[in-house]
């Protein structure tokens, strides 16, 4: 190499370390050129394409100076940094496949072993991400990185008291790192120590204001303590500073549902106005990526009547991240199940952090499965377009880990909304949403983006019968009786609490046995024992469950209960049917949305309207009436379990066939207005 080039390479070295990014790739790019086998010029290359987040030309550059032979000194860390850049491009079986060969050659190579754990984890091997964590911090304890993976791993394996160690260890290593601050603070509010969490936020946005992830945590960990008027004001004060955008404030078009202040209108509107705004910014990424792949952004579907003979059947995919133990699964179930084969192919692409026995089920009964988790969004559109889908329908709405953005960029002729939402999508590409008429009766099209089809009868079919705990008589305790709700705090608002003390207070010596996974948590028990101290509710008479790991466990919890007390203006759902199905009769209030208005649709669908109320005074009456009378309660609960089987909520043959009515209905029209 000659003396300008030698220059150039020291100019572009001095750069890098000075983080002048662009000026050493400058002078780096013609070194490599004419000394195309110098593996420390193309190593630093890499390097700064790494630093630059070019992590597929850094992979080219990582590779090359692996080929250039292992004799070459920069073999070992372009190996690594290789395994990184993979990672960075969601490549990680093959990023673990080389950091794996670099710990077999390098026992010692402690980056290999922190990047590993990182792609197990994503892999979702959490034994193995857990073994290399140990031995990363057992080789570098004063690495601050070390320390943090394993932090998370622990997290993940609820070995709360080891992660809060290692984070606490990474932290004082490290105290300008924001990375784990945000990871310990995820990690105490899962360990339910909210308090501690929200400090930990309050440190990151010392360090970095307006960090977004931050700011939603915050309001993501009062939302599970219940606090949801302070989480509303904190949304509408970042929206008002212009710090949150209209289009990233999704979760907040769900945490609306659950304000009783809120109106149908203003739900609408704020659905609406988020997709008009996201829209916009979908258009743009779309074109971004359709100009690099070569394609046009209006993509040419080929529906049916324009395929070979013989491909009659009708594509159906089925797209959520909540194919396992989650309350979507139980009402999914039985349409994999009970989908005519002869008529329909079923497709079901799935985003999962970890999957359970109930992903395996659900995955025995599709036709093919997707999993699309380690997939970018374009990646994603690509796949579900390839396997030429006739009707795709998310069943996650605005809700966590949700692929509902997919379809911005439609990725079949027909898309519907179903199941896992409350609301209307906001989405002009969403054609249909699948509703009933208790939910949404004659009028309230006027509250959706997409056309309403209503299901005959219920829109909802549950599944649980594999949960076969048969309900135990509880313990006779002078007579009293015990109302209960499992829900999630976000919807035992104020008003709730008000409406169920006046039941309190009407059924003498009565309880309340209140469950939910955020009572672990010692403030939390406080703020609910003294909204009720507010209504007259002596703390006595409160018993707070935390959450149980065991299905059955959970399951025989309601043989506690007597009578189940729904939640609104938002009711339950899953809860509802598993309190019924463990023979608890639900008393719900029937409200002015789609999600106050869940509950009747239920206890319609099962034929005992008479538990829904209209009013607050005929919810107490319904509630009172019901504990007045023991022995028809007994009776009741006796055979609500057999009433609700034989039931259409539980009829998986005849509400499939009926929603694939739907499907062949809408998909006929589609043809004929072609």
């Amino acid at each position: 190499m000659n003396k300008l080039l030698q220059a150039k390479k020291k100019k572009a070295l001095e750069h890098y370390r000075q983080g002048n990014l662009e000026a050493a790739k400058k002078n780096i790019i013609p070194v490599c050129k004419k000394a195309k086998r110098d593996a420390e010029s193309w190593y630093l290359y890499g390097l700064i394409l790494a630093n630059q987040s070019q992590p597929a030309e850094a992979v080219e550059v990582f590779e090359k100076v692996i080929n250039l032979g292992d004799s070459n000194s920069y073999s070992r860390d372009a190996s690594v940094n290789l395994g990184v850049a993979l990672s960075a491009l969601k490549k990680y079986s093959r990023s673990r496949n080389i950091l794996e060969q670099v710990v077999t050659r390098y026992p010692g190579e402690v980056d290999a072993y922190i990047n590993l754990v990182i792609s197990c984890i994503k892999l979702k091997d959490h034994a193995k991400a857990f073994d290399y964590a140990q031995r990363a911090i057992k080789l570098a304890p004063e690495r601050a990185m070390a320390q943090q993976n394993f932090g998370a791993i622990c997290s993940i394996l609820e070995k709360y008291d080891m992660a809060e160690q290692a984070f606490e260890a990474a932290i004082k290593l490290n105290r300008h790192e924001v990375e784990a601050y945000v990871s310990y603070a995820r990690m105490l509010a899962h360990a339910k120590k909210y308090a501690r969490a929200e400090k930990m936020c309050r440190t990151v946005l010392v360090m970095k204001p307006n960090e977004m992830r931050t700011i939603s945590a915050l309001i993501k960990y009062k939302i599970e303590q219940g606090m949801l008027s302070d989480a509303l004001q904190e949304y509408r004060q970042l929206m008002d500073e212009g710090v949150l955008k209209v289009e990233d404030a999704v979760a907040y078009l769900l945490d609306i549902q659950y304000d009783y202040h809120s109106t149908p209108e203003s739900i609408f509107d704020a659905h609406q106005r988020w997709g008009l705004a996201h829209a916009a910014a979908a258009k743009k990424q779309t074109d971004h990526y359709s100009t690099q792949d070569n394609q046009s952004s209006e993509y040419q579907f080929a529906i049916r009547s324009e395929r070979a003979s013989g491909e009659n059947k009708l594509k159906i995919a089925y797209i959520s991240p909540d194919f396992r133990g989650h309350s979507v699964s139980y009402f999914i179930k039985a349409i994999l199940q009970y989908h005519n084969r002869e008529l329909f192919e079923v497709h079901c692409f799935v985003y999962l952090d970890s999957e359970d026995e109930t992903t395996e089920t659900l995955r025995s009964l599709s036709d093919f499965w997707h999993d699309v988790t380690l997939l970018n969004s374009p990646e994603i559109v690509s796949l579900i377009r390839s396997k030429n889908i006739d009707i795709a329908v998310d069943l996650a709405g605005h809700t966590r880990k949700s692929l509902l953005y997919v379809l911005s960029d439609r990725v079949a002729p027909l898309q519907f909304s179903y199941l896992g939402y409350p609301s209307t999508t906001g989405m002009s590409n969403i054609d249909y949403r699948l509703v009933d008429n208790v939910t949404d009766p004659e009028g309230y099209d006027q509250y959706a983006t997409e056309a309403l089809l209503r299901i005959p009868e219920s829109f909802l079919c549950y599944s649980n019968k594999n949960i076969l705990v048969i309900r135990e008589d509880k313990e006779d305790d002078n007579n009293s009786i015990v109302f209960a709700s499992f829900n999630n705090l976000a919807k035992i608002n104020e008003y709730v609490v008000e409406v169920w003390s006046k039941v309190l207070h009407k059924v003498k010596n009565s309880r309340l046995l209140l469950k939910n996974k955020s009572f672990k948590d010692l403030a939390v028990r406080e703020r609910y024992v003294h909204l009720f101290e507010k209504s007259g509710i002596d703390a006595s008479r409160l018993e707070f469950v935390g959450f149980l790991k065991d299905t059955n466990a959970h399951m025989q919890l309601y043989a506690k209960a007597d009578i189940a007390l729904d939640t609104f203006p938002y009711n339950g759902t899953t809860t509802s049917c598993e309190a019924m199905w463990m023979g608890v009769p639900v008393v719900t209030l029937c409200g002015d949305r789609h999600s106050s208005r869940v509950g009747s649709s239920l206890l319609h669908a099962i034929g005992v309207e008479e538990w829904v109320a209209n009013t607050e005074e005929e919810f107490v009456k319904i509630a009172v009436d019901l504990a007045a009378n023991k022995p028809q309660l007994e009776i009741i609960k006796s055979g609500l379990r057999q009433k609700m089987q034989g039931s259409v909520l539980c009829d998986g043959p005849g509400f499939t066939s009926k929603l694939e009515a739907i499907y062949q209905d809408r998909y006929q029209q589609l043809i004929f207005d072609r």
